[in-house]
């Protein structure tokens, strides 16, 4: 495919919130044509925050590549001449969205039958959106409290602080690249079943759905989830932000197998002797006192010199730079991700979290995105359209949603590509996870280690622990297991048989290990030439860091993320979560969905390539920042809870033990009634946002003092009746708890024979025609070899009773087996 994958699309995004805009982003990244329709009188967006030729930086960078255009003036709303656009040009997306304020649709299915039409907002449209929230329908929410409601704000900072917010629009492009996921799935559902359809998304919703482990650590375990500082809790340290002689570095060394020939290359093998380090376990129990063994060989060496030793003993240890520094990256300048957003020499920004065969489909800003949006009337014609091909599929085909007849060989480990397949699993691709025996780790787990890790019912470990972690049995939902070590001829050769017979092969390997393997892409297209091959490297698949190892706390330090959060009296800080591997996967399943409809309409129906660095989607997503940065000539200071054109903003303590509300004021109104409220001073109330963040620290000490004796659901309750936007500071046990989650059907109920019935997040993408389906638990190790060989290559019966004989199918995990290979000796 010459063009990208999407350039026959044409969406019109209706201007609303940063998450609707991100949607639209992300299609024309996919080569879609995005025409963006702002309000009669121009988008009030435009003039938020630092200016670029006249329009705020977060505004230029969510828009660049689209045309935009003018409303004329109407009492619908702009209804009508939209309809006139959808039914004249044939649109094929319509996006709609809002944000703190809930979403009033203007398109419905009747009005536009053949499109898919994008509903994005805090609380979404459907169950549970006005019947749990209140009568007077939703409240307001932003991202800071979209944090909060999710259980994500809870996570991040100190355990004796208060929770501190993960500055930038991840709630907003998390909410968008969810909608993307089940436009693209629509249209490649659309040929069979004759119509489009509305996709529903909920940024509250999506958020909780992208925990790691907090909500199985309650529901299988019943642990909270808290915040453990600057490292990663479990028997999983040093993971984390540490100071060095000129700054900081970022380690990510989780197991004592990584942590050795660190030490050792350090000249620190003797800290390993010591009882209290000397197990992953240990020093999970003894985590400051492992940092103080080794922080004054860190302090008397600089940043360079640590990840010079990382990288010579293939340790992932990172620098932490901020939004402006990366900029000058060598791996950035390398890959030229970096890209001027007009096109000709102006400020940089990123490219696109994916290269769909090998190229991104970035483009400049357009005129009538950075300087006066034309009258409607004046809009150019539309990108020319290639035929179209309809897909196979019959309408009856579809109940298992809108991917069935689709198959995925998902080789990914850990998070972000288990993650990544298991949406195409939701959305009902048939996905077959091919693993080492060794993946999971070894066939027990001791109680100790079951009762640091929160991660296996009832903190039992039980006798096959492989098969009852519930962080994979979250990940790999709708998949079928097929245990291959593909070092091996013959195992290679099942799996090229699978790959003639696959849509979608997926790898989160090294760039080294698949050519290694001889199954780069080249030999993959040699196979079935309509296959796409995805693989989602840490750094990319080229450039100076292509071979370092990639954890997500090194890809947030890389990209400018960790510099940001902290508290403004700290250093910087790492996420409660490893924030980029979710990011990661919902870029990939855009982009593979991206190729499997650019497929759908090539006459040759020929495949082609994914890349999607996790350095990379993270960096995307941060791009408003990164511009801003080089238009203020400085990276934003970290702020802690507080926000540029938002005061007061912060996490009050209530009622209970580590129990905070988190609120927000949007505007002079809104301050006025939380001085009534909160009963402050008389001379409060005349503040201006100048004049409340000049005088924050009391403000928020008074604010403190306010909630410190109330109940926290009483008082968002409370707040709510106001006008005010707030939320409760979740954890997993309020989303657990929670009854609009519930209205939502959040929660997927599915069996394993390990582990029992059990209920996880599912997919928070509503399809009002083709819904995700949630038709099997996570496989048993190697639970469907004979299944998979028998029924999709045909192999008679004592064939795989020979390899089940032969060692080269196993449902066991060999001695030795520690998730990373196999220990001998």
């Amino acid at each position: 495919m010459s063009d990208p994958p999407c350039s026959d699309l044409r969406v019109i995004e209706v201007a609303g919130s940063p998450a609707g805009a991100y949607a639209g982003r992300l299609l024309r990244a996919c080569g879609a044509d995005v025409l963006r329709l702002e309000p009669p009188g121009g988008d009030p967006w435009r003039e938020v925050g630092e200016r670029w030729r006249g329009v705020g930086a977060e505004y230029a960078y969510l828009n660049v590549g689209k045309r935009a255009a003018r409303l004329r003036p109407s009492e619908d709303r702009g209804r009508a001449q939209i309809l006139e656009l959808i039914e004249r040009d044939g649109v094929d997306v319509v996006i709609e969205s809002a944000a703190p304020a809930p979403l009033r649709p203007l398109i419905d299915e009747t009005d536009a039958p053949h499109a898919v039409l994008l509903r994005i907002s805090p609380f979404g449209l459907g169950a549970g959106a006005r019947e749990v929230r209140g009568e007077a329908g939703p409240p307001r929410s932003n991202g800071f409290t979209d944090d909060a409601w999710s259980g994500h704000l809870y996570l991040n900072g100190a355990p004796d602080r208060e929770p501190i917010a993960r500055p930038g629009l991840h709630s907003a492009c998390q909410a968008g690249a969810h909608a993307v996921i089940g436009a693209l799935a629509a249209l490649l559902a659309r040929p069979a079943i004759g119509r489009g359809q509305t996709i529903d998304v909920s940024h509250v919703e999506a958020l909780a759905a992208l925990h790691q482990y907090t909500t199985v650590m309650w529901t299988q375990a019943g642990y909270i989830l808290g915040r453990v500082g600057n490292s990663q809790g479990g028997p999983w340290h040093p993971v984390g932000v540490h100071r060095c002689q000129d700054g900081y570095v970022a380690l990510s060394i989780p197991s004592r197998e990584m942590l050795e020939p660190f030490l050792e290359a350090a000249g620190l093998a003797h800290v390993l002797e010591d009882p209290r380090f000397a197990e992953d376990a240990d020093r999970a129990e003894h985590r400051q006192e492992f940092d103080r063994a080794i922080d004054p060989w860190m302090m008397a060496h600089t940043e360079a010199e640590i990840i010079e030793l990382g990288e010579r003993v293939r340790v992932p240890i990172g620098p932490v730079i901020d939004a402006l520094e990366v900029l000058d990256d060598p791996h950035f300048r390398a890959r030229g991700f970096f890209v001027p957003i007009d096109g000709d020499g102006g400020p940089l920004v990123p490219r696109g979290p994916f290269l769909l065969n090998g190229t991104a489909s970035a483009s400049a800003i357009d005129s009538s995105v950075a300087g006066t949006a034309p009258a409607m009337d004046g809009v150019a014609g539309w990108q020319a359209r290639k035929t179209g091909m309809a897909r196979r599929s019959s309408p009856s085909a579809l109940t298992d949603g809108p991917l069935h007849g689709l198959r995925v060989l998902d080789l990914t480990r850990v998070w972000a590509g288990p993650l990544a397949m298991r949406m195409l699993g939701d959305l009902g691709a048939d996905v077959i996870k091919v693993e080492a025996a060794w993946a999971r780790g070894p066939a027990t787990r001791s109680a100790r280690i079951a009762r640091l890790t929160h991660l296996f019912p009832e903190n039992d470990a039980g006798k096959r622990s492989y098969n009852r972690n519930a962080a994979f049995n979250k990940m790999n939902r709708n998949k079928r297991s097929v245990t291959l070590e593909l070092s091996e001829p013959e195992a290679r050769g099942i799996f090229e048989a699978l790959v003639e017979r696959a849509d979608v092969v997926c790898d989160n390997f090294s760039p080294r290990v698949m050519p290694k393997l001889g199954l780069d892409p080249d030999r993959l297209r040699e196979l079935n030439p309509g296959v796409i091959a995805v693989s989602m490297p840490g750094f990319g698949n080229s450039g100076p860091y292509r071979d370092r190892l990639a954890f997500g706390p090194l890809i947030e330090s890389a990209m400018g993320l960790t510099s940001a959060l902290g508290y403004r009296d700290g250093g910087p800080h790492r996420s409660g979560i490893a924030w980029p591997d979710p990011m990661t996967a919902l870029h990939t399943a855009v982009g593979t969905l991206a190729m499997l409809y650019g497929r759908s309409q090539s006459p040759e129906g020929r495949g082609g390539t994914v890349e999607t660095p996790m350095v990379e989607a993270m960096a995307t997503m941060f791009g408003d920042h990164i511009l801003a940065a080089q238009l203020h000539r400085a990276a934003e200071p970290r702020r802690g809870n507080r926000h540029p054109h938002r005061a007061p903003q912060g996490c009050y303590p209530c009622v209970g033990e580590d129990r905070w509300i988190a609120i927000s004021v949007e505007s002079d109104r809104e301050w006025l009634a939380l001085c009534r409220m909160a009963g402050l001073a008389p001379r409060f109330a005349s503040f201006s946002l100048r004049e409340r963040q000049a005088d924050e620290d009391r403000i928020d000490e008074l604010l403190a003092r306010w909630t410190r004796g109330r109940e926290r659901d009483d008082l968002v309750a409370r707040l709510h009746r106001a006008g005010l936007t707030a939320a409760p500071v979740a954890d997993a046990r309020d989303l657990a708890e929670d009854s609009f989650l519930e209205a939502r059907g959040f929660w997927a109920e599915v069996d394993h024979p390990e582990v029992g019935r059990r209920r996880y997040p599912g997919l928070p993408i509503h399809l009002s025609a083709t819904p995700p389906t949630y038709r099997r638990g996570a496989p048993c190790l190697g639970e469907h070899n004979r299944e998979v060989l028998v029924e999709v290559l045909g192999f008679p019966a004592w064939r795989v009773d020979e390899l089940e004989r032969a060692g080269i199918l196993t449902d066991t995990p060999p001695e030795g087996a520690t998730g990373r290979g196999v220990k001998r000796g």
